[in-house]
């Protein structure tokens, strides 16, 4: 079980004081700093990752050491994005369970559906059960004979999926998802398929979108026929998914078989006459507004997860993608962790060359742990020596002047500079990637999209859908206030009386409550709680203002000379920031009255 980050061993170099003994040496050169080669912490059962990894000369390491990548396949909290120093990056950004969580998923794209019918027509029509079965209802009623896919809505390769027209198999259902079956899919040789498209967000504000060249087309095992009630439950028919056909005895090994390679299936789609450039724009458009209802969500929790970070996550995207015969894409679900098991040659090459292609796009020759944390406490500097000027403008009262720098104009540059030279190298270094977004006329053609999924729009306004969760929601109220009603019975109103300097002192009716009884907590509120608690920590510790505000009560006279010949240490800070830097500055002589 991973109980949290590594922090690094490695303390800053301390400048010893002159010696006056000479040297009757020669003095040597100063010795230039190796340069470090990028390590990686691989806490995932991926034999794939290792291999590309050492392809690329990546030093693997322990979770222990002062790794540069950390390669996982668990989500992680915001407590372990906030302690990762500014040389480190995870590939998992928070807040992408909004698209790739198949309620989130449905939730975004259906509200966007009713906002822009034409344009995200793409994605199927779903519901989220039991909280849209009325919607369903409906819908079965004016389209008869309808066919519907159904999947759990926490599990994964294709456990738990079945397809069925009765609706009096979903009444009992919880935590699922339903959509409407296609049911005219593109066919090669008589079998359906669908394609597994890689993508690679790089970075969260301003959004970059990487979409691979080669992926993986996965196909059914048996002759695709149109559902019927003969065939219904022929899952290696209707189903393309490789961990359930590969059981199959009609499962065909080799590049022409049940596991195709999409330049394959490029290559087909020529020779048909189709034009795939044409299709793969629509894909790419497709796959482009999926993303774009949790931008904004993605924008904001980057900010409050990684601060000091211009580039501390990235995430590897699965999007399932499916033709039907008018070669119209539709997109199934969005996967976080996509499949890199390895089951045949074409699998490991696809997916070590993905591989070795993503860390050459990320850059992690710049990750060096020594000269980030040289930039940083150089930045750093400049701050404390911004604030030691302002300070001093306030003592002589001396006007500030309008075009002085403050410290967020200066890490705001820092940080712009930084992703600046990571875009370049980004574009430079596409290996078989290809840029999605932002490409050429895209603020054009998606800012009304944008606009709509940000959180002050009517994105989020009140459907039939969400009443009927509202609904729901006062419903499991209701019930936990019933069961947790009979543990407050005891508690009694009484008056307290207490002793202030001597005085008996009423404090009025107060419940009393059983210290022996479990008492009722509201998580939302404790979790928000200790939220914002673990910002105020962090932001206190990272400017520095203990240091400050000592050196303010020393200069009035506020401190006890034990304080001053024996300052007391700081407590240990829980987050992995930089060591604190005590202020290099001479103490104003006229004080600090006005402060």
């Amino acid at each position: 079980m991973w109980k949290g980050w590594p922090k690094s061993s490695a303390q800053p170099a301390q400048r010893l004081p002159n010696s006056k003994v000479q040297d009757t040496t020669t003095s040597k050169p100063p010795r230039k700093r190796s340069f470090r080669k990028p390590s990686i912490c691989i806490m995932a059962n991926q034999a794939i990752v290792k291999k590309a990894a050492d392809r690329l000369e990546l030093v693997e390491v322990g979770e222990n050491s002062a790794w540069n990548v950390l390669w996982t396949d668990q989500p992680i909290t915001v407590q372990q994005c906030l302690s990762m120093e500014r040389f480190q990056m995870v590939n998992y950004i928070p807040g992408i369970s909004e698209i790739t969580r198949k309620d989130l998923l449905a939730r975004n794209l259906t509200r966007m559906q009713k906002m822009f019918p034409e344009d995200y027509d793409f994605f199927p029509k779903t519901w989220w059960l039991p909280a849209d079965l009325k919607e369903l209802t409906l819908f079965s009623r004016q389209n008869r004979g309808s066919v519907y896919i159904v999947k759990p809505g926490s599990s994964s390769q294709g456990r738990g999926i079945f397809i069925t027209k009765c609706l009096g198999e979903l009444e009992s259902l919880q935590q699922f998802v339903c959509q409407a079956y296609i049911a005219r899919p593109l066919l090669i040789d008589g079998f359906k398929f669908d394609m597994r498209i890689y993508g690679l967000i790089t970075t969260c504000d301003p959004l970059r979108l990487y979409l691979y060249n080669e992926g993986i087309a996965r196909f059914a095992t048996q002759k695709y026929e149109v559902p019927g009630n003969n065939n219904l439950h022929n899952v290696f028919m209707h189903l393309t998914n490789y961990s359930i056909n590969k059981h199959s005895c009609e499962f065909v090994s080799g590049e022409d078989g049940s596991k195709r390679r999409i330049s394959t299936i490029n290559a087909w789609m020529q020779t048909q006459g189709f034009d795939v450039g044409l299709i793969w724009n629509t894909i790419d458009d497709a796959i482009i507004k999926t993303v774009i209802p949790a931008s904004e969500n993605l924008k904001r929790q980057y900010k409050m997860s990684f601060p000091r970070h211009p580039q501390g996550c990235f995430v590897l995207l699965g999007f399932d993608v499916l033709l039907d015969a008018d070669l119209k894409p539709h997109i199934l679900e969005v996967n976080r962790c996509p499949s890199l098991n390895i089951d045949s040659p074409m699998d490991e090459e696809v997916k070590e060359q993905l591989l070795v292609d993503i860390f050459t796009l990320l850059n992690l020759g710049r990750l060096d742990q020594h000269r980030v944390k040289d930039q940083e406490r150089k930045r750093l500097f400049e701050s404390n020596q911004l604030t030691i000027k302002k300070i001093a403008q306030k003592v002589a009262n001396a006007p500030q002047k309008e075009n002085d720098e403050d410290d967020s104009k200066i890490q705001a540059d820092a940080l712009e500079a930084c992703l600046r030279a990571q875009v370049e190298w980004e574009e430079q270094n596409l290996g078989n990637f290809r840029i999605a977004y932002p490409n050429v006329n895209s603020e054009e053609k998606y800012s009304k999209f944008f606009s709509a999924a940000d959180v002050n729009s009517s994105l989020f306004q009140e459907t039939v859908a969400s009443k009927a969760r509202k609904a729901m929601v006062l419903k499991s109220l209701q019930v936990v206030e019933e069961e947790i009603a009979p543990a407050f019975e005891d508690f009694s109103l009484k008056e307290e009386e207490i002793k202030l300097n001597g005085s008996t002192v009423s404090r009025g009716r107060i419940t009393a409550l059983n210290s022996f009884e479990p008492s009722f907590i509201n998580l939302a509120e404790e979790r928000e709680r200790v939220r914002e608690m673990d910002k105020r920590d962090f932001l206190v510790q990272s400017f520095n203002l203990r240091a400050y505000i000592v050196e303010a009560m020393r200069q009035n006279g506020l401190l006890r000379q034990l304080e001053i010949e024996e300052p007391r240490k700081l407590e240990k800070s829980k987050f992995a920031v930089l060591p604190k830097i005590q202020p290099d500055f001479m103490p104003f002589e006229a004080g600090f009255h006005h402060f």
